[in-house]
């Protein structure tokens, strides 16, 4: 999907949020940079701290753990920000504490 939307953007639709914790991601074995980076980001949600979610959740989903930060730049990453700002934002759905 990212990959489609980065070589179209003028079809792309800001529809998608990328997440790290979802069932999907956590299948496999996690990098233990990645493991601590998760717990921080539960931590930061569960605080409120909006910016350091959004820090991790860029470190983890965007420019990756491993890599330099801001790897990702231009629309891709202000798009990346603005739709979790979104997500982040908003209230907590069912099944979510």
């Amino acid at each position: 999907m990212i990959d489609a939307a980065l070589r179209y953007p003028s079809r792309a639709v800001p529809s998608f949020s990328l997440h790290p914790t979802s069932p999907a991601h956590l299948k496999g074995s996690i990098h233990p940079e990645s493991r601590g980076l998760l717990t921080q980001l539960k931590e930061a949600e569960k605080m409120g701290d909006l910016d350091k979610a959004m820090a991790i959740r860029t470190c983890l989903s965007l420019d990756c753990p491993l890599e330099v930060e801001g790897r990702v730049t231009g629309w891709a990453r202000q798009l990346f920000f603005d739709m979790n700002a979104v997500a982040l934002g908003s209230p907590p759905t069912r099944g979510e504490s």
